[in-house]
């Protein structure tokens, strides 16, 4: 099965996530009948494959002028079966408008209810609709997303997987940036560097984070975590600096920013300091590492009860350091191990796979 993915290519965080767990088990991919070429052009060599991709930030500054749009419906004409890859931040910021010209539209996280995206939602989120409706925040640029016209579009939504899939420990990012320029296969690799949770940590709560976003409603969670827990504004570190003292911490605090699931989320795993975060049970994603009490510890979109579940972490050490260990040994396994690499494996030849036309 010949499958090209058209690709702004390794440049972001976000792009970072969707290519390299396909950079590094290429070779596997290529062994469960997956032939996977990635094209930085959307044109008729393009669209000779059996399932063609396409992901989001290829098409980006192409939706003023409608361009955008013309790629998607000339790819769809030289080949039905298409693939986008949405690769923005959140559950929301979906791209209604894309529905109609693919068979797929895959997403690193995705909501639960997907009726939801039959409604506008105030700056493009649904936890910033949340924001504006309970604390009346909002935005100096207003923004409210697209609904999803017909319902029966909904059905081609589906998860693809997140970022955590790239290399967040020590070393991890400037072998990631060795690669975009070299494009030596080797820089990219499973993450290593695993801290023990069990280990001394004399920081109790690390909230290290920006929180100056241009939206209010986007800065929302940040800014008042900090007010109610009274931590000041700290000065940024160098990364060898943060890992080390995110290994000397017990509780890292991460809520939302652009999207649900932060890059410290990966951090923390790695460091083994256990994870607060808001609730995230509205949220589908991949690898899911987000089982409220087990792998994080949760609160209240409204924050009402922050305070308090940073408190029960200070008081419980032994239960912290447990949520701490399991959120290792789940993300480890999906990220860093032989049965994770066959997962992956698996899943992006299943995702494939639901976008071929069906035999008659």
């Amino acid at each position: 099965m010949r499958v090209h993915l058209v690709t702004a290519g390794f440049e972001t965080a976000n792009g970072q996530g969707l290519l390299a767990p396909l950079i590094r088990l290429r070779q596997r991919l290529h062994g469960a009948g997956v032939d996977l070429r990635l094209l930085s052009a959307a044109g008729e060599a393009a669209a000779d494959c059996d399932v063609l991709a396409i992901e989001s930030r290829f098409l980006r500054g192409g939706w003023s002028d409608g361009s955008a749009l013309r790629t998607l419906e000339s790819a769809a004409s030289r080949n039905p079966a298409l693939v986008y890859f949405d690769i923005h931040d959140s559950t929301g910021s979906l791209q209604p408008q894309v529905l109609p010209f693919v068979r797929r539209y895959l997403k690193n996280q995705l909501l639960r209810d997907r009726s939801l995206y039959r409604r506008a939602q105030y700056g493009d989120r649904l936890f910033t609709d949340f924001v504006h409706r309970k604390f009346g925040v909002s935005d100096a640029d207003e923004l409210t997303s697209e609904p999803v016209a017909d319902a029966a579009d909904l059905a081609k939504l589906g998860v693809s997987w997140n970022s955590g899939l790239a290399d967040y420990g020590l070393g991890g990012i400037v072998r990631r940036e060795l690669y975009r320029r070299t494009h030596l296969k080797f820089l990219i690799r499973r993450p290593v560097g695993f801290a023990d949770p069990a280990a001394h940590r004399p920081i109790e709560i690390a909230f290290r984070m920006t929180r100056n976003y241009a939206r209010a409603t986007v800065a929302f969670q940040r800014v008042e975590v900090a007010r109610l827990l009274g931590v000041g504004a700290e000065r940024r570190l160098r990364r060898p600096a943060f890992l080390r003292e995110l290994e000397r911490t017990r509780l890292a605090i991460s809520p939302f920013g652009w999207g649900e699931i932060n890059l410290r989320d990966y951090e923390a795993c790695i460091a083994g300091a256990a994870l607060a975060k808001p609730d995230m049970s509205h949220l589908e994603t991949w690898p899911d590492l987000y089982v409220a009490g087990e792998t994080y510890m949760p609160f209240r979109w409204d924050l009402s009860d922050v305070a308090e579940t940073v408190m029960r972490a200070k008081d419980d050490p032994e239960t912290t350091v447990a949520v701490a260990a399991r959120a290792q040994a789940r993300y480890r396994d999906a990220v860093a191990s032989e049965a994770g690499d066959a997962a992956f494996v698996a899943r992006f030849a299943g995702l494939i796979r639901a976008a071929l036309p069906a035999r008659s």
